[in-house]
């Protein structure tokens, strides 16, 4: 075959995306080069579909002139993001990649599952990913998957950004009603609102979306590191009740390899992954908990690469699962960059 540019293609060429909150990574493999391209945030739930559909759009443009390779040529894509494992979004999805690599077979998938493909491959683990929102992911020694939370800030996300700025905000709320007295912490989160007064608050709070409450949570962790006693408890409690999703995953999975590997935007913050660890232990004694350095996008390609291996699939119109990424049952899916 024949690329565009007059060079013969390499056979195999593979497409994996990280669709993510804060920006998109496309990697791309053909033969022996491997090229990166990146793009602005891609998450179609909060970036809106026409968006979403420029993202990709310019991704792909980028990726033809640097690989020259046209389109048709790539034989494999799996794309992960929040929201996409719903059969909706997905589907959405599914078309526009089809769209724009129209050869390719194609698998989508949400980004709890990609960045678990990612760390454990094919092997058994769990993840816990905590960022905008919060979600716990995992596969049994039967190659069973099951997962706990990810139902968004209306009813969860324990231990996300969303939670803990939430509990910030409950904080000065109750301070300013008198329910609580005082302390170092309202003032200063009042100050950096600028809230002078409860109707500020009130109205902050009522028309503030997830993201913006959830951009709090840095404000949260650092007073917490400087040992402001208010933000300590915040991420204590919101650390245990993460901890306690996953502590009902393990119970639902069985056998897992003891293995946890936290992922998510808020676990690039050591001082709470060290938060999140110490609860984890204590709640599952005896696990291995650790904040890899393998990056969703790798999944991504691991899928890609035994799209393309195998040989049972019969048609690139069809959507199949790998063997090692089956799409749960229960798919709600918050964003966790």
């Amino acid at each position: 075959m024949r690329s565009r540019s007059g060079k013969t293609a390499l056979r195999g060429a593979i497409i994996g995306i990280d669709a993510g909150g804060t920006a998109t990574r496309l990697v791309a493999l053909t033969g022996k080069s491997r090229i990166e391209i990146r793009a602005g945030p891609g998450n179609l739930l909060t970036v809106g579909e026409e968006e979403f559909r420029k993202r990709l759009r310019s991704c792909a443009e980028k990726l033809e002139k640097r690989s020259g390779l046209a389109a048709e040529e790539f034989v494999a894509l799996c794309l992960g993001g929040a929201g996409l494992g719903r059969p909706s979004e997905s589907l959405r999805a599914r078309r526009l990649l089809r769209s724009l690599w129209p050869r390719a077979r194609i698998k989508v998938l949400d980004d709890a599952t990609l960045f678990l493909t990612a760390v454990f491959g094919s092997r058994p683990g769990m993840a816990v990913l905590a960022g905008t929102g919060s979600i716990c992911v995992g596969r049994n020694t039967e190659n069973r998957w099951k997962r706990t939370g990810g139902w968004g800030p209306t009813l969860g996300d324990p231990g996300s950004a969303y939670a803990l700025g939430v509990a910030s905000l409950r904080h000065l709320a109750a301070v300013l009603d008198g329910v609580r007295k005082e302390t170092d912490f309202a003032r200063s989160l009042a100050r950096s609102l600028k809230l002078s007064a409860a109707a500020h608050a009130a109205r902050f709070a009522a028309r503030a979306a997830p993201e913006k409450i959830a951009a709090l949570a840095p404000f949260v962790l650092l007073r917490a590191r400087k040992g402001d006693p208010t933000a300590l408890g915040i991420v204590e409690e919101e650390s245990r009740r993460l901890a306690g999703l996953a502590r009902a995953l393990a119970r639902a999975l069985g056998e897992f390899g003891g293995r946890i590997a936290l992922g998510g935007g808020l676990m690039r913050r050591r001082f709470y992954a060290d938060s999140i660890k110490k609860e984890l232990c204590r709640a599952l004694p005896g696990v291995e908990v650790r904040v890899p350095r393998r990056e969703p996008v790798e999944g991504a390609l691991l899928i890609a690469r035994e799209l393309s291996d195998s040989k049972h699939l019969s048609s690139s119109r069809h959507n199949p699962a790998p063997r090692h990424s089956p799409a749960p049952r229960h798919s709600p899916a918050p964003r966790h960059d």
